[in-house]
């Protein structure tokens, strides 16, 4: 009896882990949740070429992530004041550093921040690719 009672609940404790962390689609490795600070987008880059080959526009909800795939859809949140948006990934290109995503002026001014202060962020991912 007590040996059934022990593997219910391994059984239980191994499907509850693998609800949790991280998920592999089709061989390539992510994470649902991520913190960290984030770099905003200058002036001067409005109308330059991502690396997924489209024009930057500081009016869209965009922003850079070194590991996500082009197109995937992610939530931003301000950790130091709640604000959160939901921009899509569009380049690669984001400073070394404890810098997780590189916000348009669009996503940044929504989630009320300046270059200046460095506020942190967290980031979930809404739509894969």
């Amino acid at each position: 009896m007590l040996r059934k009672i022990f593997f219910i609940i391994v059984f239980v404790f191994s499907l509850v882990m693998t609800g949790c962390g991280s998920s592999d689609s089709e061989g390539d490795k992510y994470v649902y949740y991520q913190k960290g600070y984030a770099s905003f987008y200058s002036l001067q880059e409005n109308g330059t070429l991502t690396s997924y080959d489209e024009r930057y526009d500081r009016n869209k909800l965009t922003g850079a992530h070194s590991n996500l795939p082009y197109g995937t859809m992610v939530k931003v949140t301000n950790l130091n004041n709640g604000r959160s948006v939901t921009l899509t990934i569009n380049d690669k290109r984001v400073p070394e550093g404890n810098y997780i995503i590189k916000l348009s002026e669009k996503a940044a001014s929504e989630l009320a921040t300046s270059s200046e202060k460095k506020d942190l962020f967290s980031i979930d991912i809404v739509k894969w690719g």
